[in-house]
């Protein structure tokens, strides 16, 4: 009796400490979480102070009270003369292909859609290049630069978004959309424009995951040898502080250089990758959380007599039941996916320790009520005398009793064990070895 008070002593100590550990990490996990959402929330993507909508130009009050006749004189000298659309101008130095310079204001970016892999953005997309046709500085100095009504009256490159499924161009009140020639022969093109973007993900780490979104521009009909594309030196990309996502945190950005190859030739092309963390603190609250707290509800049967058959079956068919239903509503959530994610990882696990508590349950069951029976069928089989009989009966019954409560002391160290290590070994996958810039 002494040795069994000072076995259940321990294993209640034990108990309370793990129970404790589970509740301090989860309490830490979702504080820590919270906090980092927060912080998240208030970083600056973009270190430029205000970064303007359009480029920054001086406009020196310098032209004439008659500049409006200069500048359709000017139009009329540069573009209805020898000038024709159907020819790009020459390169920088006279020779080449033409350098277009690429710079776009990210005003929002919304619906993040990881079922269909697509995400919305609203920009100001900007193109400029130079085009030595259009030059008038030679003609008047004091104009800061033309605004061409219509774009169709000079060569426009042929840029499209390659990863694009829908897009248009805003266009209440005016269309939002501008040309400018300046005296040295640049044009500045600038677009308020919605795309539907798709966006491949890999999802195997979902809802722990970090997913990459491009944004590819690239030309259509003109060759490496016809056009070149390149990011604007200064304020190529710039962000709008004011937008948030639901369920994700823009991380970071970058912008690289890149060449679309096809049967038909070489085609240069532009990528802004933009770089996604989920945020999991709905995902533990929902999910992690909950699971955890049915699995450790699973272990209440192992302080149960192994005489209490109806508690414990009562107990442990409504654990593995709720871990279904709750199982069930979280796949109708998640993006379907033909592979295996970090959720089916952790569901999966659930049900198991909640499917081995109740097995426990029967293999204590049987060896408390069942296995001493047929070891006395066996054995006594031959005694006749009615005392001697019931005194072995009742020595098998109490030895098996003590065997199942045995087991039940053992559970009661080996299954928070078995789910700790699960814990330990799924956050740290998911968290450092699947996604290297994932953390807390």
């Amino acid at each position: 009796m002494k040795r069994r008070g000072k076995m259940f002593h321990w294993s209640m100590r034990i108990w309370k400490i793990y129970v404790v550990t589970i509740l301090l990490v989860s309490f830490g996990v979702v504080i820590v979480t919270c906090q980092n959402e927060i912080n998240s929330s208030q970083v600056v993507i973009n270190s430029t102070p205000n970064p303007p909508e359009v480029d920054d130009i001086e406009e020196p009050n310098l032209e004439d009270i008659d500049s409006k006749k200069r500048k359709s004189e000017i139009f009329s000298t540069i573009l209805d003369g020898d000038y024709d659309t159907q020819i790009r101008p020459p390169g920088l130095r006279g020779t080449g292909p033409t350098v277009i310079k690429i710079s776009m204001y990210i005003r929002s970016i919304e619906n993040l859609d990881d079922s269909q892999m697509e995400y919305k953005i609203q920009m100001t997309f900007r193109q400029e290049w130079v085009d030595p046709r259009v030059r008038y500085d030679h003609i008047q100095q004091n104009i800061t630069y033309l605004s061409l009504v219509r774009s169709d009256r000079i060569w426009i490159p042929d840029i499209f978004f390659s990863n694009e499924k829908e897009a248009r161009l805003h266009e209440l009140m005016i269309p939002n959309v501008f040309t400018r020639i300046f005296p040295d022969g640049k044009i500045l093109q600038s677009y308020r424009i919605s795309l539907l973007l798709s966006c491949p993900m890999n999802l195997r780490s979902y809802p722990l995951d970090i997913q990459n979104c491009p944004v590819r521009i690239a030309c259509y009909g003109f060759t490496t040898r016809d056009i070149v594309l390149k990011w604007r030196e200064q304020n190529g990309v710039e962000m709008a502080r004011d937008f948030s996502l639901a369920r994700f945190k823009l991380d970071h950005y970058s912008t690289e250089d890149c060449l679309s190859v096809t049967s038909s030739g070489a085609y240069a092309c532009l990528q802004l990758q933009l770089t996604f963390i989920r945020q999991i603190g709905y995902y533990l609250i929902q999910i992690y959380v909950p699971t955890s707290m049915l699995v450790i509800i699973s272990w209440v049967s192992f302080w149960l007599e192994p005489s209490a058959t109806e508690a414990r079956v009562s107990l442990g068919v409504t654990t593995i039941l709720t871990i279904v239903t709750e199982t069930y509503g979280i796949n109708q959530s998640v993006p379907p996916a033909s592979y295996i994610k970090a959720i089916d990882v952790w569901t999966t696990a659930c049900e198991l320790m909640v499917f081995a508590a109740l097995l426990q349950f029967s293999m204590v069951n049987y060896v408390a009520h069942f296995q001493w029976k047929v070891k006395a069928k066996k054995y006594l089989c031959d005694i006749h005398e009615v005392e001697t009989k019931k005194r072995k009966e009742q020595f098998l019954q109490d030895r098996y009793m003590k065997k199942a409560k045995r087991l039940d002391f053992l559970s009661k160290i080996i299954f928070p064990i078995v789910f700790l290590t699960f814990n330990v070994t799924y956050w740290i996958y998911y968290l450092n070895v699947s996604n290297p810039t994932q953390s807390l």
